[in-house]
């Protein structure tokens, strides 16, 4: 585990190593757009 946090506050990310890795075969690619239900600023 990294000990990299950013952000402040109620906001605040920690690197997990390896997080994204993919099965094989699998790839990423382009989206058009995401989006998130129930956000408030």
């Amino acid at each position: 585990m990294s000990d990299v946090v950013l952000g402040s506050g109620e906001h605040r990310y920690r690197l997990a190593e390896g997080w994204g890795t993919l099965p094989d075969g699998w790839e990423t690619g382009d989206v058009a757009g995401i989006g998130e239900v129930g956000y408030t600023a």
